[in-house]
């Protein structure tokens, strides 16, 4: 900031607190600067994120677990969104239907079901 190349600074840090708990914190400062062009003060504001980071940090394990065992498992899984588009498709689905997993995402659902011959 002093160099005047950046105009904000942004980190992401860990404390110790006395108890011995972590603290992650976010740090975001700027430099106000006197009309002459001298640096006058910083300004800092540090945030508590600790519940955040934790948050974080379950949504990946449980994300890593569930890709886990539906890689693992011979069923065929998948996840479809809001207008039958397929987000997630087991490697499964190769054993079963022939399709790579690539081949299915974003793909609509209905387009794989089997109609009766003479319907649309």
């Amino acid at each position: 900031m002093l160099a005047r190349t950046i105009d904000t600074y942004q980190a992401n840090k860990r404390y110790v607190r006395k108890d011995g708990c972590v603290v992650w914190t976010q740090l975001s400062g700027s430099l106000i600067w006197l009309q002459s062009g001298e640096p006058h003060y910083f300004i800092y504001q540090i945030q508590d994120i600790t519940d955040r980071m934790q948050a974080e940090r379950a949504l990946r394990a449980s994300e890593e677990r569930f890709r886990s065992i539906a890689e693992a498992t011979q069923e065929w899984i998948w996840e479809i969104d809001a207008e039958g588009l397929y987000t997630f498709c087991s490697p499964a689905v190769g054993a079963i239907l022939g399709y790579q997993p690539d081949q299915l995402i974003g793909r609509n659902c209905l387009d794989i079901v089997s109609r009766p011959r003479g319907k649309p």
